[in-house]
């Protein structure tokens, strides 16, 4: 259970920031009890900022002197929907652009702007450039206007080319018009050595927000070494998280029931339902959305039970003389999903199939526009087998990735890329 910080306990009776307060990742900060305005708000009394919106700063756009930006995120837009993976502490954030017929740069709150420009000076060489690296503070929503701290956050990672830190991708309205908005990925450091101030201390004394307003953030006592190491050194010192493996269920698999996500699953299986060797040929093309270090994916015979398997090849070390190939096998599975109660579940006897043919070395990805019940699902986890699943809810979140994120586009695609028409004999 997280740890628990009511308002009273880091806000005066004057409405300031009691001086002394930390940030403690995972905290969360309680609003005002009794509270029904804006003045019981927290987030904005806690970080100095302004009380509305996802991106929330101190300092200047142009020219660029942003002293410290907070990201708020609610987790609630469907179609951007942030992700955070805790296991290796990457943080992925989409930007402010969502109007079709806006410039990518051109938002009121200069959200975009910000990413740029911060990316930018984040992947040069330079400890000058670098020092002009907002620090990110992450926070969730959680009820009311709670919000708990995800952590301090730099732009980009280690696990990725620079190239691909911040990348503009499209998106489309269901009601029409299409539009560019930022995909930005974050590394949270971890503040586990503490600052100058206070050695081995994970917490983050809000003191250094002051000292960043007045322009000597990174000279200041309070200033975590894991940000320092960024500045200085170019390092990510991430958390070293280890996850238990656990077994998703059905509604972790599956998009929500009635929504558009689900109606596009719907969408999938019809057009595929009559032609099983079609929808294995689009499990391929999920399968090389799921990663671009996908070199080789090709498709087998097709076989008497509906299923032709893909063999391909994944690559490490991408672009290196030393880059190695892993040899993998698909599997795809088309099952109803007509409504959320009514959808055809895959079991063990579908994935045994998949499991028996993985060799020495080698993985599986398993595609389905359904989801693996909890027996088969249990065996995969719990017997350690090299299995990706790739779920109804997966499908539809690689679509959007890739810029389809409704009915009306899916239904072009399909028309175009997978004509069930021209079916092979």
């Amino acid at each position: 259970m997280s740890t628990r910080m009511k308002f009273d306990e880091i806000i005066n009776e004057s409405g300031n920031l009691i001086v002394g307060t930390k940030l403690i990742v995972d905290c969360i900060y309680e609003e005002k009890e009794n509270s029904h305005n804006m003045s019981g708000s927290i987030l904005d009394k806690l970080m100095k900022v302004k009380n509305q919106g996802g991106f929330r700063y101190r300092g200047k756009i142009n020219p660029f002197d942003i002293k410290y930006v907070v990201l708020f995120t609610t987790y609630e837009d469907k179609y951007w929907q942030d992700k955070f993976d805790e296991e290796i502490g990457v943080f992925i954030y989409y930007g402010d652009n969502k109007s079709p017929g806006c410039d990518l740069h051109g938002t009121n709150l200069h959200g975009n702007e910000i990413l740029r420009d911060s990316f930018f000076y984040a992947s040069q060489n330079n400890v000058l450039d670098r020092r002009k690296v907002p620090p990110f503070f992450v926070f969730e929503k959680t009820t009311g206007k709670n919000v708990k701290f995800l952590g301090l956050a730099a732009p980009g990672n280690n696990f990725m080319d620079q190239r691909d830190w911040l990348v503009a991708v499209w998106g489309a309205r269901s009601s029409g018009g299409r539009f560019q908005n930022y995909k930005s990925h974050f590394t949270f450091l971890n503040p586990q050595e503490g600052s100058l101030f206070e050695l081995n201390s994970s917490k983050i004394d809000t003191r250094w927000l002051d000292d960043i307003i007045e322009g000597k953030g990174y000279e200041s006592v309070y200033c975590p070494i894991a940000w320092r190491n960024f500045i200085e050194k170019k390092r990510y010192t991430s958390f070293n998280i280890i996850r238990e493996k656990k077994t998703k269920t059905k509604v972790m698999q599956l998009p929500k029931k009635d929504s558009a996500q689900f109606e596009m699953l719907n969408t999938i299986y019809s057009h595929f339902c009559q032609d099983p060797q079609k929808f294995e040929e689009f499990a391929i093309y999920i399968a090389l959305l799921l990663d671009r270090n996908i070199v080789k994916l090709d498709g087998t015979r097709y076989t008497k039970d509906g299923g032709r398997d893909g063999i391909g090849k994944y690559r490490v070390c991408g672009e290196s003389e030393g880059a190695i190939n892993f040899d993998f096998v698909l599997e795809a599975k088309c099952y109803k999903a007509n409504s959320f109660n009514e959808t055809t579940s895959v079991g063990v006897k579908e994935t045994s199939r998949l499991i028996s043919r993985i060799k020495n070395r080698q993985f599986g990805i398993f595609v389905t526009t359904t989801f693996i019940n909890e027996q088969a699902y249990s065996e995969i986890v719990e017997d350690e087998h090299p299995i990706i699943v790739v779920s109804g809810g997966d499908i539809v979140r690689l679509l959007k990735e890739k810029g389809i994120d409704n009915k009306s586009d899916l239904i072009k695609m399909l028309g175009t890329e997978f004509d069930v028409s021209k079916r092979e004999v």
